[in-house]
């Protein structure tokens, strides 16, 4: 399964402290963040818990612990905290991206995509929403629509490596091999380079490769032995990558 933009997860914003925060509940807060900044997420999250304990209505708190929690793969805690900071800011959308990252890792595509949509309607103009959205169609396999889902979101930000890799993998779904090839490339030309990707990369050589021996473009001598784990030596002699980037028949 290709990756969501956990990366991406924004923390909240300094509050505007229109609860009357005691400075106390702000000092926890902001070393939960500095902690996260640096990528102590186990320790970030004692620190929201801490500001939680004061106030328990401090939304934006519930938001940043779940973010660190998500960056921890604790899903069903993270979908808590979102579920939280969600009741009491419903218009945040970043909190129903970080719920949708959450139900996303849970495997609950459903939940995702409701959570995705809702974020992208709240903030039409930010890429990684329609992306959210577009990966969780992705993973229900309802490729058509996760492929315009995810060229929106190419088209707000050219450069998330993860849209190119689900917009990959969409394109696999549809038989569009060629395509897929190239942009599975892109993607890893940006960076991405998960288990995911390269499960789709290696897809979409094995589907070309296919076409091109039942084409009888290429061949294998004599099969692979049995225990074998090696390279499938080809024939003809230039490398089978050659033959399907130049494949465009």
């Amino acid at each position: 399964m290709i990756a969501l933009h956990e990366s991406l997860l924004e923390l909240a914003p300094e509050p505007r402290n229109e609860l009357g925060l005691p400075a106390a509940v702000l000092e926890y807060y902001r070393r939960g963040n500095s902690l996260y900044k640096k990528g102590d997420f186990a320790n970030a999250i004692q620190e929201y818990d801490a500001a939680l304990a004061v106030q328990p209505e401090f939304a934006e708190a519930y938001r940043n612990r779940g973010v660190a929690l998500e960056r921890l793969e604790r899903h069903e805690e993270a979908l808590k905290a979102f579920d939280r900071a969600i009741q009491l800011q419903p218009d945040a959308a970043w909190a129903y991206y970080g719920r949708g990252a959450s139900s996303f890792g849970l495997e609950h595509y459903e939940d995702a995509l409701a959570d995705f949509q809702r974020a992208a309607e709240l903030e039409p103009g930010t890429a990684v929403f329609h992306g959210g959205f577009g990966i969780a169609l992705f993973g229900l396999r309802r490729y058509k629509e996760a492929l315009d889902a995810l060229q929106r979101s190419i088209e707000l930000e050219p450069e998330f490596a993860e849209t190119h890799a689900g917009y990959a993998g969409a394109l696999l779904g549809l038989g569009r091999y060629q395509e897929a090839l190239v942009a599975i490339e892109r993607a890893m030309a940006l960076g991405s380079d998960d288990e995911g990707t390269r499960t789709i990369r290696a897809e979409i050589l094995k589907e070309l490769l296919r076409r091109l021996a039942r084409r009888g473009v290429v061949s294998w001598r004599g099969g692979k032995p049995k225990g074998y784990d090696g390279p499938i030596e080809l024939t003809p002699g230039p490398p089978i990558s050659q033959y399907i980037l130049e494949d465009r028949r």
